[in-house]
């Protein structure tokens, strides 16, 4: 950073006035040199401020933030003192804002230059915090970076009733304006070096590509390396351009679609597909892609978030194998299962459906719902009471209940009978919701000898897929 050290033509300061003059870009030089030579931020404000204490001649320099009446607290995050006048930064001290801090913010951020407060000045100083902090005399200036909110740089007088001059002031102000320019500076880069950081600890590797054949690397984030082997240099060289990296089973489709997205004159697009990592292992990646152009449309360059998303992927491929097993155990399954979604649509499997399609009743379609559905037969319990079809074990499963073992008399439209042991079981997400109800009902009349008769196969098997059904697994998608 440089700033000037020299007077321009307009200094305040009358030229006629040497020694004055002399001596106001002599302090200011000071400061410029306290300022250059680092990028840490608090390292230089103390450097600053030890040279304003030295410069103005007082007892306390400092920085509040935020120059805000309307904020619940402030605080000073650099201050430099005579040792015998430690101030609020000591000790790191959030201050609740009180209603004369209040003010006196107020009023710097109202003023366009240094206001004076005490002593000589027509502006009292902040009763309860000049008495907590034992200062007699403030001169202070609001600082306005272009990150962040304003600041408050001040100094203050504790040993005596101080009359801050007109060249004071005058001196106060430019001090504050190099100091904002540096503030801006460093605040801007902590905030880069920030952002940074947490890209470099994140899964998400930044890439800026040409529009070019292949997509040559002109930026790319050094997390690469610990994401997927790759020495950054090597891609910004140009050694290893972008697009060998794209799995060859992808590539193809990968350069159509970027294709069409710069045709389509897209600003930001998003695609899935793998890479090969340096040591040969296929990785899923998300890309966020976005687009600058010049004001003539003219594409400046490509810049993209890839995130893996190998985890991800592998887990679906896993879910979704063991969707289609359990999909055609189900299918295969001789006994008749029904699931039904909580608005009531229901479906069936293969076995249950064949089973309803000899009831000869045209509403049993995939898609019904439950309480649409006309019922051609009459069920009843082994005492011979007849069950309403809301106290069936489907019903009760889309509220929440499980049914085991309940053995039903199903009496059909042309009068023949048959037994079936009835299970059913709520079915809920892993967040404990409840998105179905899951019921299997086998036929055994073959078996039937009267109540709790129920040591067969087909029971064995029933207790078995009701299980199953509140499982992970997800039997919603099974038929």
């Amino acid at each position: 950073m440089t700033l000037p050290t020299s007077p321009p033509p307009d200094a305040p300061p009358e030229e006629a006035d040497v020694p004055a003059a002399a001596r106001f870009w002599a302090n200011l030089d000071r400061i410029n040199r306290a300022i250059q030579g680092t990028q840490d931020l608090d390292a230089m404000m103390a450097r600053v401020l030890d040279e304003v204490l030295a410069v103005f001649a007082c007892d306390r320099a400092y920085l509040l933030y935020p120059c805000d009446p309307k904020a619940e607290t402030w605080s000073v995050p650099m201050e430099r003192t005579r040792p015998q006048y430690p101030g609020a930064g000591a000790g790191n001290q959030t201050i609740a804002m009180d209603p004369d801090i209040a003010a006196k913010l107020d009023l710097l951020l109202k003023s366009d230059g240094v206001l004076t407060f005490g002593p000589g000045s027509d502006r009292p100083l902040p009763a309860e915090i000049a008495a907590r902090f034992g200062f007699k005399s403030l001169m202070s200036v609001a600082l306005y970076p272009r990150s962040g909110q304003p600041w408050e740089f001040g100094i203050q007088q504790c040993s005596f009733d101080r009359i801050w001059s007109a060249e004071e002031e005058r001196q106060l102000l430019e001090v504050g304006r190099r100091i904002t320019d540096a503030l801006t500076h460093l605040l801007i880069f902590r905030d880069l070096q920030d952002a940074l950081t947490v890209v470099e600890n994140s899964p998400t590797v930044l890439f800026r590509w040409k529009n070019e054949e292949n997509w040559p690397v002109a930026y790319v984030s050094s997390n690469v390396q610990r994401q997927f082997g790759y020495n950054p240099e090597d891609l910004r060289s140009g050694k290893i351009v972008y697009g060998d990296l794209i799995h060859p089973d992808d590539r193809t489709r990968i350069e159509h679609e970027v294709a069409d997205h710069l045709a389509a004159g897209d600003s930001r697009y998003t695609q899935e597909y793998r890479i090969l990592a340096a040591d040969g292992s296929v990785h899923w990646l998300v890309d966020h892609t976005t687009i600058s152009r010049d004001e003539g449309g003219n594409i400046l360059h490509i810049e993209g978030a890839v995130t893996d998303q190998t985890k991800r992927k592998l887990a679906e491929q896993a879910l979704e194998e063991t969707r289609l097993l359990f999909q055609g155990i189900v299918e295969q399954s001789p006994i008749p299962m029904a699931i039904a979604k909580p608005t009531g649509e229901l479906t069936f499997n293969r076995a249950c459906a064949e089973q309803l399609r000899t009831y000869d009743e045209p509403t049993f379609v995939q898609g019904v719902k439950l309480q649409e559905m006309k019922q051609p037969w009459r069920d009843f319990d082994p005492q011979g009471n007849p069950v309403d079809l809301n106290d069936l074990p489907l019903a009760r499963a889309l509220r929440g209940e499980t049914t085991q073992n309940v053995e039903l008399k199903v009496v059909r439209k042309d009068g023949s009978e048959r037994w079936q042991i009835v299970n059913g079981a709520p079915i809920h997400d892993d967040r404990g919701r409840l998105i179905a109800g899951f019921v299997a009902f086998p036929d055994i009349t073959e078996r039937w000898g009267g109540p709790h008769s129920l040591d067969s196969l087909g029971a064995k098997i029933c207790k078995r897929l009701v299980a199953v059904g509140g499982s992970a697994v997800g039997l919603m998608d099974l038929f």
